[in-house]
């Protein structure tokens, strides 16, 4: 038993036929509980960090259907996820350009939270690394398919 197993007790890994290998984390709070892991995302050929919030039976079916969508949908998200971020950009660097997003913008991290059919359209986050700052991740929060919002942190 490794030390971090005797203070928090073993935790719960999960082979998803989705997302893969993940790992589960119990908060105070069950509403936030959540599984994390690496998948491949297919549209760049990279791997990717995925966060999910789910309880400890795994990621729902709605989960796995909507992160499929957002594969098959990704180069038609392409144009919307360029202007918003150029737009923030340009808040501090007026000549900014992007030239060519899938070479100059790599995913890093996707969010998706608990989804429930009569919620509505679902609030989600897609992280990015990119050539022009690398001191810096943008991340894009998106209702549905439409983003509505960037982060610059770092």
């Amino acid at each position: 038993m490794g030390f971090r197993e005797f203070l928090f007790g073993r935790q719960l890994r999960l082979e998803d036929e989705v997302f893969g290998s993940l790992l589960y984390f119990d908060c105070k709070n069950p509403e936030n509980n959540y599984f994390e892991g690496k998948r491949l995302f297919t549209p760049t050929g990279t791997r990717i960090e995925v966060l999910l919030t789910a309880g400890p039976s795994g990621p729902s079916t709605a989960q796995h259907a909507f992160y499929e969508q957002i594969e098959a949908q990704y180069p038609t998200l392409l144009p919307a996820l360029a202007w918003l971020i150029t737009t923030e950009v340009r808040n501090w660097q007026p000549d900014f350009e992007i030239q060519n997003f899938v070479e100059e913008f790599q995913p890093t991290l996707l969010e998706l939270p608990a989804i429930s059919k009569a919620a509505g359209p679902v609030d989600w986050e897609l992280s990015f690394e990119t050539i022009h700052d690398q001191n810096h991740t943008f991340v894009v929060s998106r209702q549905g398919f439409t983003p509505y919002k960037v982060q610059v942190d770092g």
